[in-house]
């Protein structure tokens, strides 16, 4: 079963079977479900500006957090070596962000 599909089999469960007070438990189910579903970062359009040097910014397309930052687009530079958002736990999917 992937993790789409046991998204999808929580959510028929509380719409058939469980009971109003059971809700608030099966959403929060499916929310720590849906974070362990990668997702691509955002790149912001709009570039930072120094003295020397353009800086693009990496969001989490979740919460909005900053994520890492391009040097002149061509090197990542991640805040935290990690492979989720340090805020809302989201699982970043980093492949290709080299590429853009």
């Amino acid at each position: 079963m992937t993790l789409q599909e046991a998204i999808d089999k929580v959510k028929r469960v509380k719409g058939l079977y469980a009971y109003e007070s059971d809700y608030e438990a099966l959403d929060m189910a499916i929310e720590a479900l849906k974070r362990d579903v990668p997702v691509k970062p955002i790149r912001m359009t709009t570039p930072r500006r120094t003295k020397f040097f353009e800086f693009y910014d990496w969001k989490c397309p979740v919460c909005n957090c900053f994520l890492a930052y391009e040097e002149d687009g061509k090197h990542l530079i991640l805040a935290h070596e990690k492979s989720r958002c340090s805020n809302c736990l989201q699982l970043i999917d980093w492949s290709n962000a080299d590429d853009t």
